[in-house]
């Protein structure tokens, strides 16, 4: 009788400890409230078009709230000079469309960039502008799989700052504050915790 009964304990055990676990909720599911990612920005304005690199973090504090902070770095070229932007800032985005592997948001936020002005002319020296900015858009996200989300973002993006310029042998930063509007796309790859 005793054999039976640690018998049936050991198979019910071994049953149990062979149960496949739960299949993961979708990337942004309830019990994935941070995330972290990479992404491939582009620019256009400003007289530039730039590519870059850049990364972010994600939190989501509520269940349709997310908050992200970021980090981009810009570079691009024309006739003269040599481009090459580094930019901080943060962004709020809210859910308004979300199903079992797809979400969309508009975004809005704002960030500080670093922009710098190389003359292609090796004797000549760089300038560089500090520049605020504002910016708003629209993004969506599509869960590929084991916590992994892929994004495209769309926005525009006021910066607050000087005008600087490159001739042959000369770069300066204008002394008038104004605002220089641009488009920028970001593709993105996400990992939810």
């Amino acid at each position: 009788m005793l054999a039976a009964t640690v018998l049936v304990l050991l198979v019910s055990a071994t049953a149990y400890a062979q149960e496949a676990p739960p299949p993961r909720p979708p990337a942004w599911g309830p019990t994935h409230p941070f995330a972290i990612g990479v992404r491939a920005p582009m620019r256009i304005g400003d007289g530039y078009t730039e590519g870059g690199f850049g990364g972010h973090v994600r939190l989501r504090p509520f269940d349709r709230i997310r908050l992200e902070l970021f980090f981009d770095n810009f570079f691009g070229q024309n006739d003269v000079a040599m481009r090459h932007d580094h930019e901080v800032g943060t962004t709020a985005q809210v859910i308004v469309l979300r199903y079992d592997r797809f979400i969309a948001y508009p975004m809005l936020g704002a960030c500080a960039m670093l922009a710098m002005l190389d003359p292609k002319q090796d004797a000549t020296p760089g300038v560089s502008d500090v520049r605020f900015g504002i910016h708003a858009g629209l993004g969506a996200e599509v869960a590929v799989g084991a916590g992994f989300s892929l994004e495209l973002q769309v926005e525009t993006v006021g910066y607050f700052g000087h005008d600087m310029k490159a001739y042959d042998r000369t770069a300066f930063v204008d002394r008038t504050l104004r605002v220089f509007p641009t488009g920028q796309a970001e593709l993105g790859l996400n990992y939810w915790f």
